[in-house]
C-alpha cells in the first residue's frame, strides 16, 4: 500500500482536480454570473482573463486521458462503469428535482438514461467515442517512432488548431473543440508526452506561456484599434479564445507540465487529492446535468449581477468551491451506495453458489 502511494504520480491528480475546478469556474463565469452595464474596464479584464484561463479545462482532461491510457487497451469495462455512473447520477438528479416539485418531463428522463443518443454531456459523448477508438489508437501510438509521432502532432496542430483561427466554417467538424475529433488530437499529445517526453520544458518557459497567452482575449480589441479598413474588421471578428485555439492549447500544455512537477508529501493532502481526482468526472456529471443545470444552477447564477472586481472574486471563489464540495459529497455518497449494493450482490451470489454446491 505504501509503495503504491510512493509510486503514484500526484502531479496527474493535481491536473485532474484543477481541470474540474476550471470546468466549474468556466460555467460560473461564462454561463452564470452577469456583468453589470456599469462595469469598468478593470473588471472586464479580470472577467475575460478568468474565462481565458478556465477554458483550458477540457484540454487538460484530454491530455491526462492520453497520458494515462496510451499504455492500456482494455476499455470496455471502463465504458460500462462510466455509463452506469452517468445513468445513476442522471436518474438521481431527475428524481430529486421531481420530488422537490420541479418540472421533469419524459424527455428529461430519456436524456438521463441515454446521454449519448440524445446528445447530452457532450464531453461524455466524445469520451465514449474516444474509448471505442483506444484499442486501435494506442497500439498505433506506441508503435510510432518519436520523430514520426512528433511530425504527426505538428500536422494535427497546424491543420486543426492554428487553421481554426483563420478558416471560415468548420472544415474538420471540430465544433470549436466540442467534438471527439479535437479530443482525439489532444489525447495524442498526452500520449506523446507519456511515451517520449523525458525532459519537459523549463518551468520558466511554462510560466511565460501562461502569462503571455492568458491575455489572448485582448487581441481582437487591440487589432481593431491599431488597424483600419478590412483588416480592422477582421480583427473585430477574430476569436482567439476557444478550446481549439493554439493560445488555449499552449496554455493547457504549459499548465499540464507545471502540475506534473508538483510533489505532495503530506499524507492528508495526498488522500484529499486522490479522492477529488478519482471523483473528478462524477463532479462534472453532477454539476452540468441538464435538468439541474437548466432548472436550478444557471437560473440562480443568472440573478447575480457583478459590478466590481472584489464582488467578482468573492462570488466566483465561493460558488466554485461550494459547488465543488457539494458535488464531491454527492459523488462520495453515490459511490458508497453503489459499493454497498455491489457487496450485497456479491455476497448473495456466493451464498447461492454455496447452497448449489452443498451436498
Amino acid at each position: 500500500m505504501g509503495s503504491q502511494a510512493e509510486n503514484r504520480d500526484y502531479g496527474i491528480d493535481c491536473v485532474k482536480v484543477i481541470a474540474v475546478v476550471f470546468v466549474i469556474l468556466h460555467h460560473v463565469v461564462d454561463c452564470g454570473l452577469t456583468m453589470s452595464d456599469t462595469a469598468g474596464g478593470a473588471l472586464k479584464t479580470v472577467w475575460y482573463l478568468t474565462h481565458t484561463v478556465a477554458l483550458t479545462c477540457v484540454n487538460l482532461f484530454a491530455l491526462v486521458t492520453g497520458y494515462l491510457c496510451v499504455t492500456s487497451n482494455g476499455v470496455h469495462r471502463r465504458l460500462l462503469t462510466l455509463w452506469i455512473q452517468t445513468l445513476s447520477i442522471g436518474l438521481l438528479i431527475s428524481a430529486a428535482v421531481a420530488f422537490a416539485g420541479g418540472r421533469v418531463g419524459i424527455w428529461d428522463w430519456v436524456r438521463s438514461i441515454l446521454p449519448v443518443v440524445t446528445g447530452e454531456y457532450w464531453y461524455f459523448t466524445a469520451y465514449v467515442v474516444l474509448c471505442l477508438l483506444m484499442p486501435f489508437v494506442n497500439p498505433g501510438a506506441r508503435s510510432l517512432g518519436r520523430k514520426t509521432f512528433a511530425g504527426l502532432l505538428i500536422a494535427f496542430f497546424l491543420l486543426m488548431s492554428v487553421s481554426s483561427l483563420f478558416t471560415e466554417g468548420d472544415p474538420f467538424v471540430l465544433k470549436n473543440g466540442y467534438s471527439f475529433a479535437w479530443l482525439l488530437v489532444v489525447y495524442l499529445f498526452g500520449a506523446y508526452w507519456r511515451l517520449h517526453v523525458a525532459k519537459p520544458p523549463p518551468l520558466a518557459a511554462c510560466a511565460a506561456v501562461l502569462c503571455t497567452f492568458s491575455f489572448a482575449f485582448m487581441i481582437p480589441s487591440v487589432g481593431k484599434r491599431v488597424f483600419s479598413g478590412e483588416l480592422g474588421t477582421w480583427f473585430a471578428d477574430f476569436n482567439p479564445v476557444r478550446y481549439t485555439s493554439p493560445f488555449t492549447f499552449a496554455m493547457s500544455l504549459a499548465m499540464f507540465d507545471a502540475c506534473k512537477r508538483i510533489t505532495v508529501k503530506n499524507r492528508i493532502v495526498r488522500l484529499a487529492l486522490v479522492s477529488a481526482s478519482k471523483k473528478s468526472l462524477g463532479i462534472y456529471l453532477w454539476l452540468v446535468h441538464p435538468v439541474f443545470w437548466h432548472s436550478f444552477w444557471r437560473p440562480q447564477l443568472g440573478t447575480i449581477v457583478v459590478d466590481g472586481i472584489g464582488m467578482f472574486t468573492i462570488y466566483t471563489t465561493l460558488i466554485t468551491l461550494c459547488s465543488f464540495a457539494s458535488a464531491w459529497l454527492l459523488e462520495s455518497a453515490r459511490q458508497r451506495l453503489f459499493d454497498g449494493i455491489g457487496r450485497i450482490c456479491r455476497a448473495t451470489t456466493r451464498t447461492a453458489n454455496n447452497n448449489r454446491t452443498a451436498p
